[in-house]
């Protein structure tokens, strides 16, 4: 069962990552129970998923979005939204998990997978608390600012994940993290697609 201290400790070695500390990897629990443990970040993210999905779509409406998409079903809209988001977790898990048998990282696989689940459990939360907060304050330029944030969190945090356990170049890293974004619009425009059916019929 998952523990305050597996998630802290989770916490804690992306930050290490991230920072480049010399003991990220003593930060991370690298037993089986953590690596299969950090898996509960995907359930922990869900309603940090719904809740800043929601935002954007009453925040897309308040400006008079465009987009036919925020005629659906409130339940429709958000659900679309968390497939693509965990459509997007896995595929960087694959990738991440599949270079990391190519490179041959041995141990470092586990804080790799560790890694990216933690991490990407955390650029949720500054996400979706940020956004409920701008909502709640009903500020628009609130939730803006907590995007941009988040964006950039996010890319902090993944380019220790990428950099440290594979140990690739910039240029490496650089491109990975290309491809991962660069997947998840892929993936969006994929699940749009019977949507915009569902709208247009």
């Amino acid at each position: 069962m998952l523990t305050t201290d597996d998630i802290g400790r989770g916490v804690r070695g992306v930050i290490g990552m991230a920072r480049n500390a010399e003991d990220w990897p003593e930060r991370f629990d690298l037993s089986a129970h953590g690596v299969f443990g950090s898996f509960w970040a995907m359930l922990l993210s869900l309603p940090l998923i719904i809740l800043a999905n929601e935002c954007l779509r009453r925040m897309s409406i308040a400006e008079a979005s465009a987009d036919p998409l925020l005629t659906l079903p409130v339940a429709l809209f958000v659900g679309a939204e968390v497939v693509v988001a965990y459509c997007a977790w896995g595929f960087n898990l694959w990738l991440l998990t599949f270079l990391g048998q190519r490179l041959d990282v041995g141990w470092r696989i586990s804080p790799l997978i560790m890694g990216q689940n933690w991490s990407t459990f955390m650029a949720y939360l500054v996400l979706g608390f940020g956004m409920g907060f701008g909502q709640m304050l009903g500020m628009s330029g609130v939730s803006n600012a907590v995007v941009l944030c988040a964006i950039v969190f996010s890319l902090w945090l993944d380019w220790g994940v990428i950099r440290r356990p594979l140990g690739v170049d910039v240029l490496t890293a650089v491109g990975l993290l290309f491809v991962m974004m660069a997947a998840a619009m892929l993936i969006d425009g994929i699940v749009r697609v019977p949507l915009m059916m569902v709208v247009g019929g």
